[in-house]
């Protein structure tokens, strides 16, 4: 927050760079967005890989961003040597990324999301023993159901551990805190060939570290 930025935002776009270097592909990820303002409201979701997301990871790569081989850990400090010109180009594509999941997070705490409304449909015409609507049956509409990254913020003032199981065979299963002193995270996972919860752990680690020193480095260079 003193770098002017939403940490749940700079979060989610930290576990889209952390999974790119675990997996070297892109996905579908879910966050929960709180809809309690409503009567009955429980949650939307929040898409958080973006075209924008994904402009910034590439960014990143670009400039041979290379997770947590990139760090380097001299007594009680963690850093990573990455040039102000580079700082400056991935800036550019990290906000706006955060601007769009920012942007993103707003219209699904208003209930302006579209995922519980198609499956209020979905749900409804079964029920009624009626046809499901042809969108609700297409592949691209099933593939993006198909989420590798499940997240969801859950912030307490306690450092415990708190951890839910990935809702598909090759995915991960992501819990998070938020505090303003301190950030706990867990990462779960079904084993499968060489994904493992200490891997993703570490390259989400890397990230954060990563996007701290972009957003700190170019602050800084406008003063």
């Amino acid at each position: 927050k003193k770098l002017g930025q939403s940490p749940d935002t700079v979060f989610q776009m930290a576990l889209q760079l952390a999974f790119m270097q675990v997996e070297n592909t892109f996905t579908h990820t879910y966050e929960a967005g709180s809809t309690f303002k409503f009567a009955r409201g429980r949650t939307e979701t929040i898409r958080s890989l973006t075209s924008q997301a994904k402009e910034f990871v590439l960014a990143a790569k670009g400039i041979g961003y290379d997770g947590y081989h990139s760090l380097k850990f001299d007594k009680n400090e963690v850093r990573g040597d990455w040039s102000l010109e580079h700082c400056r180009s991935v800036r550019l594509k990290l906000d706006a990324a955060l601007r769009k999941h920012s942007k993103l997070t707003q219209e699904a705490v208003e209930g302006k999301g579209v995922d519980r409304y198609l499956l209020g449909m979905r749900m409804l015409a079964k029920e009624a023993g009626m046809e499901v609507p042809t969108l609700l049956k297409d592949e691209a509409y099933s593939k993006s159901l198909h989420f590798r990254m499940s997240t969801s913020q859950v912030t307490t003032a306690k450092r415990i551990g708190i951890a839910f199981g990935p809702v598909v065979p090759d995915g991960y299963g992501i819990c998070y805190g938020l505090t303003p002193k301190f950030i706990t995270f867990s990462v779960s996972c079904f084993q499968r060939g060489g994904a493992t919860p200490r891997r993703f752990a570490q390259e989400i680690f890397a990230a954060l570290v990563f996007i701290e020193h972009i957003l700190a480095t170019t602050q800084l260079s406008k003063l």
